[in-house]
């Protein structure tokens, strides 16, 4: 199996189940951005220059589901916010799709531990 270098060793997220070249992909794009010219806040301009496409989808897919809730009134919740991405998109999608809509909050919880084991309740049910 590729070796996880850099910022993927430890990762605990979904590098864990990739195949040896999306292993390899991600290693390269980590090693493009070592090497790319700028300072990270210039990188993160460009982020589309460093992210996958799997990324950018899951970012779209957010973006849809934001958008399918803006007559809706409440907070958006998120339960388990992992590294943030999700909680920040919700974030900034308020901020530019609803700029004036002071009663939206937006609001992340995490255990920081991640989840339980399951019990026989969980599992048991007729869905």
């Amino acid at each position: 199996m590729a070796e996880k270098k850099g910022l993927l060793k430890g990762n605990v997220g979904e590098s864990q189940n990739q195949s040896n070249s999306d292993l390899n992909a991600l290693n390269a794009v980590e090693e493009y951005w070592e090497s790319s010219v700028g300072s990270n806040l210039n990188k993160l301009d460009a982020f589309t220059k460093y992210v996958s496409r799997q990324s950018i989808t899951k970012l779209l897919a957010r973006y849809e589901i934001f958008q399918q809730q803006l007559e809706v009134n409440g907070s958006v919740v998120e339960l388990g916010v992992h590294r943030g991405a999700s909680l920040m998109a919700w974030a900034q999608f308020s901020a530019i799709l609803e700029p004036v809509n002071y009663l939206r909050k937006i609001i992340g919880f995490d255990t920081f531990e991640g989840f339980p084991s399951l019990s026989e309740k969980d599992t048991t049910g007729t869905s």
